[in-house]
């Protein structure tokens, strides 16, 4: 089976945060959302700070903790 595919919805943020900030801050607690202008042609087109979630594979547990951190981040 493709561990990858799978699942996904876009999540729209209002934060101050740049994409790459939050990303970042996103990564060093050890969740990796990624910002929809990684799958782009010309990041700069992308619409900001929309991520892209693949939820597949993740447990609700998982995903209410990722969802908790981030809430605290914006």
């Amino acid at each position: 089976l493709e561990r990858d595919s799978g699942l996904h919805f876009l999540l729209q943020l209002e934060t101050a945060l740049s994409d790459g900030e939050l990303y970042a801050a996103l990564l060093r607690q050890g969740i990796r959302f990624n910002p929809l202008s990684v799958y782009y042609r010309h990041p700069d087109e992308a619409p900001e700070h929309t991520f892209l979630l693949s939820y597949s594979a993740l447990s609700p547990d998982a995903l209410e903790s990722a969802l908790d951190v981030l809430s605290g981040l914006l």
